[in-house]
């Protein structure tokens, strides 16, 4: 019994303890605002915070595009989706890649005006880069903050002749993508 007893008080001791603890569940919650957080709705911040910049062979911004500008764009998109296969010169579907890859595994293009993405899940920031017909590098367009399908014009950088069109991941997460199509 003087074996136990040491047990039981110790026992005792860790309910008497626990009890109070467990009272709080009981207590009325507070019907003041003063602790409110207001949460922005997640979609709208990405569309605030997208952008797209076309960038020369030294990195120089060539342009910049407005808001407006880029609304104008996934409204050309919603247009054309229209017409369909009108101007699609390139279909591809399903990628996911963590640094580069190909448009076509390299293949030539006749003054590709666009680029269209359709993202699976939301890019924080991609750069499609044009190369010239030898393989130089003419420049790139940055795509940043979209989680929906993205027209990227890129004829700032083909006024004649073929290029080759890489997309380039610059976020340390892959991207992936459900398809995507090069618009002439």
């Amino acid at each position: 019994m003087k074996k136990t007893f040491p047990k039981f008080a110790a026992l005792g001791l860790t309910f008497a303890l626990a009890i109070p603890g467990t009272a709080a569940f009981a207590e009325t919650p507070s019907t003041s605002n003063d602790n409110v957080i207001q949460q922005e709705n997640p979609v709208e911040i990405q569309q605030e915070n997208r952008s797209i910049e076309v960038f020369d062979k030294d990195g120089n911004l060539v342009k910049a595009y407005s808001k407006e500008e880029i609304d104008a764009l996934q409204n050309q998109l919603a247009k054309a989706k229209e017409v369909q296969t009108l101007g699609i010169t390139y279909s591809f579907g399903y990628t996911q890649f963590n640094d580069n890859v190909w448009i076509g595994g390299g293949k030539k293009f006749y003054r590709p005006k666009s680029v269209i993405l359709d993202p699976a899940k939301y890019i924080k920031n991609l750069a499609v880069r044009v190369y010239d017909d030898s393989s130089q590098y003419i420049g790139e367009v940055s795509a940043k903050g979209f989680n929906s399908e993205i027209n990227i014009p890129i004829s700032h950088l083909t006024p004649s002749g073929n290029y080759k069109i890489k997309l380039q991941n610059r976020d340390i997460y892959d991207v992936a993508f459900h398809s995507g199509h090069v618009w002439e």
